[in-house]
């Protein structure tokens, strides 16, 4: 055995202001001895550098941590050595454990491996508190497991350039790590490796590394640039999750897949640039980078997944390429600053709530080929004035448009098979359903088409500006929740006996304080079904009023109607009539007698106003009606 120790003036450290630190070379014979051989400084924390030559085994490792900053439990070992030299060591099996911790819920004794004389072994520094420099053994082809994990003041790291592979959390939680230069002949760069690495800056990944696993850069603060291979085959999913400093990014060529949740909570990414190989976009994959304001698609792209890009707030424009056929759920939702969308030709499904809140657009284009608008796709973009549908025929799953507040018109070819307009108002090619109506249109009474027999589901959502509507003879269907938030309608006109139905539970009227409002609004039904709205579970809180049930309303047929002081006197009344009705415009029974043959009658009508009414008599062979000035 032979000792060898060399001593050099060196800075000193804090601790030790007035002494001289020195640096030592040891060169160990006989694997397990190194205890014996380091000089008597070394214990005495006057030891700034350590260099260890020769085949160390468990034992000696053992020591080496606790000249490093942690003893074999893993636990804090005070010491000023700085710098540990290893690169002329060769690490041996045989010895005790090197260190014996709680291992995921399970205590393990750590020893070096047999059959592993290339492998620097798993959680070798694991916790080494004080150490700053490790130059590790030059005939190491492999990094183990967790080997530098939390390693507080480590600063810098020499790596043989022959090393291939660096496992798992290498160098997780390195917090004062600075810089790394990864060996050029590379290939395998494990999950974790650089995670919570707060004080490391920038990397570049070697052109062996062609797949990048798990969280490799979480919480690297300072690191804005990472240099990646030019040719990647594969992206593990959350690869980039939380790498808060990256600006930008540029993902290698043959990457198909950006996986889930690959870039989220990348808060200072700005710019994108996407592979031609790539096809999918995986979910939540950039999710809440809400500086993320560029992306540069290439015409292979076929589809982007659930939230993929949600909460992205500074997106200005979205150009996506022809190649894209699927935009999924909540895709885009809360891209608050997209202020244009261009879809591709070849796109043909978009997912539910896939651009809501997106309140900067003002136009939507749809494509000719597009198969499916899911609900609510666009709901609540308050920025849409416009949605062009031209020829496209998409199913529009429970009105992809609800609560556009400034949407004033939808404009349908004339060729579209599926869909037209009527008064700026969405319907089927026939007119027999409505899907909707624009929040921002300027008249305050709808008529529907006479061909509608159902309003589809949320098709009025939160419509303040309406006030009056009048359906259709045919009408007998509501679906979910068509008049939400319709609190302003005050007068509503059905023509069907029958009251309309909804197949949903909730109330399709439902809004604030729906009983006072619905109780204030005129539901004027026609004649003789009053009863039938009254039983109606749809219908029966509002203010529900006859029409008269006259079909032909004469103008004069020589009766006579006169009103004075409460009394309205009708003269000149054929012989056949035996009952005598005075009603308003809006189908209210003023006042009736019973006049059994005679040609006058009287009725009481107090407060009656100047205006036009209708005078009703009802006889054997039928019923008329006189329209007449008071």
């Amino acid at each position: 055995m032979a000792l060898v120790v060399c001593c050099l003036t060196s800075v000193t450290t804090k601790a030790q202001e007035s002494e001289e630190m020195i640096n030592a070379v040891v060169n160990v014979t006989e694997p397990g001895k190194l205890e014996d051989l380091v000089p008597p400084e070394i214990w005495e924390d006057k030891v700034g550098s350590l260099k260890v030559i020769g085949n160390i085994n468990g034992t000696d490792l053992r020591f080496i941590r606790r000249f490093c900053g942690s003893d074999e439990y893993g636990g804090f070992y005070g010491t000023n050595l700085k710098t540990m030299d290893l690169s002329e060591a060769v690490i041996v099996p045989g010895g005790t454990y090197y260190i014996h911790i709680d291992d995921k819920g399970t205590v393990r004794d750590y020893y070096v491996p047999e059959n592993a004389p290339e492998l620097l072994p798993d959680k070798l520094f694991y916790n080494c508190f004080t150490i700053e420099k490790i130059i590790l053994p030059k005939n190491i082809r492999e990094i183990g497991i967790g080997c530098f994990f939390k390693c507080a003041d480590l600063k810098e790291i020499v790596i043989p350039d022959e090393v291939k592979r660096i496992n798992s959390t290498a160098f997780g939680a390195c917090i004062n790590l600075e810089t790394i230069t990864l060996p050029s002949k590379l290939e395998h760069l494990g999950g974790y490796a650089f995670t919570h690495c707060k004080s490391l800056n920038n990397l570049t990944i070697p052109e062996g590394v062609k797949h990048l696993h798990m969280r490799l850069f979480e919480q690297t603060v300072k690191m804005s640039t990472i240099n990646l291979p030019s040719h990647i085959d594969e992206i593990d999913q959350e690869c980039f999750f939380g790498a808060v400093a990256l600006e930008k990014i540029t993902i290698p060529e043959g990457v198909e897949l950006i996986p889930e949740r690959c870039f989220e909570y990348c808060s200072e990414l700005n710019e994108v640039t996407m592979p031609t190989t790539l096809t999918s976009i995986g979910n939540m994959a950039f999710k809440d980078n809400n500086k993320l304001s560029k992306i540069h698609f290439n015409n292979s792209l076929m589809s982007i997944g659930l939230q993929s890009f949600m909460g992205c707030e500074s997106i200005e424009r979205l150009d996506f390429p022809n190649s894209l056929e699927e935009i999924g759920n909540e895709a885009f939702r809360n891209c608050k600053n997209t202020k244009a969308i261009n879809f591709g030709t070849g796109l043909k499904s978009i997912g539910e709530l896939a651009f809501f809140h997106n309140n900067s657009i003002e136009k939507v284009t749809f494509p000719e080929g597009i198969m499916v608008v899911d609900y609510g796709a666009f709901a609540e973009c308050i920025g849409i004035k416009e949605v062009e549908l031209g020829k496209a025929q998409p199913e529009l799953i429970q009105n992809p448009f609800l609560g556009c507040l400034a949407l004033e018109k939808i404009n349908v070819s004339d060729d579209n098979q599926k869909y037209a307009t009527e008064d700026d108002v969405l319907y089927s090619k026939d007119f027999t359903k409505l899907y909707c109506y624009p929040n921002a249109r300027t008249k305050t009474t709808f008529v529907a088409n006479d061909a509608l027999v159902k309003v589809e589901d949320v098709a009025f959502w939160f419509c303040k500006n309406l006030k009056e509507i009048e359906f259709s003879p045919n009408f007998t269907t509501m679906g979910m929740r068509p008049f939400w938030g319709c609190g302003n309608i005050n007068k509503i006109t059905v023509k069907t006996a029958t009251p309309a139905v909804t197949d949903f539970n909730d109330n399709p009227f439902e809004s604030d304080n729906v009983v006072l409002w619905t109780s204030k609004c005129q539901l004027q039904v026609p004649y003789g079904s009053k009863a039938n709205y009254e039983a109606s579970q749809e219908w029966k809180t509002f203010n529900i009023t006859e029409t008269s049930g006259i079909q032909n309303v004469t103008a004069d047929n020589g009766v006579r109607v006169s009103a004075e002081d409460g009394i309205c006197t009708i003269e000149n009344i054929p012989t056949d009539y035996y009952l005598a009705q005075l009603i308003d415009m809006n189908g209210r029974t003023l006042g009736k007698t019973i006049i059994s043959g005679n040609t006058t009658a009287t009725l009481k009508v107090n407060g009656i106003s100047h205006g036009i009414y209708v005078i009703v008599l009802q006889g054997k062979t039928g019923t008329c009606g006189i329209k007449v000035k008071l």
